[in-house]
């Protein structure tokens, strides 16, 4: 375990050393596509120019538009995009379980969307790292009163390790303080050499790490710190001293990789695949400007001593020339003919390329609202091929974390209501409901319509067939896939009452009929009829 604040700052310039090749890749799509971000560049001016090597942006815009797509399929609060609820299904049939889970649902989401929360800024921010870096890192803090606040930490403050199953289980975060900022979160008793210098000037900077490992000894059963399976470690680098010690029962550092190379710590994806195309667009774009440029406002040949003064060539100038020389041509422009259709030509398929790699097209089809039904299916499953590996690591590294983040600091501010005993230990499943996910389950309601309407067909002919199939177990399947909510669906056991009423009714209802028809029969037999079997009655009794 890291307990000096040696051993703790030899673990980060060896995090720091693995990470450097990573830098030099993310500083490049910093200046060449993103225009964001610093990594290896210091000191970082704020407010400098960022674009200077940008010639052409369709780099840029097309990373924005995915990761406002990731944002809008996935985490839009506008809409229902998450669900839980047990682990196992048959708890759902208890009375209460499911009014329990969804008003947590509600809960949740109140905090999501909460303007204070800051969830839907971050989390587009969080995407836009995951869609240029291709790894991205969300911190969600517990705060009294909120109670909680999500940041999205720049990818330069972060530095990870994993455990042998390849989750993140270690979080650097290396990030500047004012002194007066170190002394109102740490105090001056843990900063001597702070608080004197603050005195002077409050305003300078130091650097301070933010160390999150898991603890090797949790104490079970203990409620501070030393109970927390999550450690937490502030350290100043300036002065080499821890200041600050705590933990988190969840790790509040979602480190989030789009893909990831065996043996590599940090993510790759669609910046790492567009950086080659956008750089050669770069230098394509600003040549074919240079000339389209010369076309334009071309050089000039000036015969030396042919000019009177300083050669004036904006317009509406004026230049006084010896007549003597070039004849009656003193002056003249330098031929110039380049082919800018043939590098307008090769910018427009490096543009191709580029957007490809963020998937542009199919974002652009997805949008479109002239598509039919069939369209629409056949669209999903090809946004669902693509899209599912990168969705199955989010859920890991991002979204369930998250989820189950929020849920145990809102079960902590006793901010839900007590679950039912049945379900404590109990553990909890999540389930997403956002667009993406619903078009992954799709097949499966496709499959179970299709198959019903065939069999339907077939019943027609022999009623029997409809024996294979339990249709209550398709019914429940169709709402769970399709992200309905849990409430319009009934538990078995209020189904099995409701059919046993509706049979306990036929029945009395065919009792009914038959008293009825045998009443008919009787009346249209006649007096002949009553008169015999009452002697036939008669007789019985003697």
């Amino acid at each position: 375990m890291l307990r000096t604040a040696d051993q703790i700052i030899r673990r980060f310039d060896s995090l720091a050393a693995e990470r450097g090749t990573f830098e030099s890749v993310w500083q490049e799509i910093a200046d060449h596509i993103k225009g964001r971000r610093d990594f290896t560049t210091h000191p970082v001016t704020a407010g400098r120019k960022r674009n200077v090597t940008i010639y052409d942006n369709t780099a840029m815009l097309s990373g924005d538009m995915l990761a406002s797509a990731l944002h809008n399929f996935l985490t839009n609060t506008a809409t229902k995009w998450f669900s839980v609820g047990p682990e196992d299904d048959r708890l759902t049939e208890v009375d209460g379980v499911s009014q329990w889970f969804e008003f947590v649902e509600r809960q949740m989401n109140a905090v999501f969307n909460r303007p204070e929360s800051r969830f839907v800024p971050q989390m587009h921010e969080n995407y836009l790292d995951l869609v240029f870096f291709c790894t991205s890192v969300m911190f969600v803090e517990d705060v009294p009163g909120l109670p909680v606040r999500f940041s999205a930490r720049p990818l330069s403050e972060i530095f990870v390790a994993e455990d042998p199953a390849g989750r993140i289980d270690t979080v650097y975060r290396k990030f500047p303080l004012t002194h007066r900022q170190a002394l109102d979160k740490f105090g001056g008793g843990n900063l001597p050499k702070v608080a004197k210098r603050a005195e002077k000037n409050p305003d300078d900077k130091a650097d301070y790490l933010h160390l999150v490992h898991r603890r090797d000894d949790p104490i079970a059963g203990r409620i501070d710190t030393k109970g927390m399976p999550w450690r937490s470690v502030y350290l100043s680098l300036e002065e080499k001293k821890l200041v600050s010690e705590g933990g988190f029962w969840e790790m509040p550092y979602l480190v989030t990789r789009w893909e990831k190379e065996a043996g590599e710590l940090y993510g790759r994806g669609p910046g790492w695949n567009a950086l080659p195309e956008a750089k050669m667009l770069n230098e394509m774009s600003k040549t074919v400007l240079k000339a389209a440029q010369k076309v334009t406002d071309p050089p000039l040949i000036v015969a030396d001593d042919g000019v009177m003064n300083p050669l004036n060539t904006s317009p509406g100038g004026i230049n006084i020339v010896r007549t003597s020389t070039f004849s009656n041509d003193p002056i003249r422009a330098l031929p110039i003919e380049p082919n800018i259709p043939v590098g307008v030509e090769m910018i427009e398929r490096r543009k191709t390329q580029v957007r490809g790699a963020f998937m542009h097209d199919l974002l652009q089809i997805l949008q479109d609202p002239r598509m039919t039904a069939t369209q629409v299916i056949e669209i999903s499953e090809r946004a669902q091929a693509l899209i599912a590996p990168i969705l199955g690591r989010m859920q890991v590294e991002l979204l369930e974390p998250m989820i189950e983040r929020v849920f145990g600091i809102l079960q902590r501010a006793q901010m839900l209501p007590p679950a039912p005993d049945f379900l404590q230990g109990s553990p909890m499943r999540v389930q997403y409901v956002s667009p993406v996910a619903r078009a992954q389950r799709g097949s499966e309601v496709r499959s179970i319509v299709d198959t019903l309407g065939v069999i339907g067909q077939v019943a027609q002919l022999d009623p029997s067939v409809m024996d294979n199939i339990n249709v209550d177990e398709a019914a429940r399947l169709v709402v769970h896939n399709t992200g309905a909510p849990a409430r319009i669906s009934r538990p078995r056991a209020e189904v099995e009452a409701i059919r046993a009423a509706r049979a306990k009714m036929m029945e009395e209802q065919q009792q009914h009929e038959r008293l009825m028809e045998g009443a008919e029969a009787v009346g249209k037999a006649g007096p002949t009829a009553v008169e015999a079997i009452g002697m036939l009655g008669g007789g019985a009794q003697q």
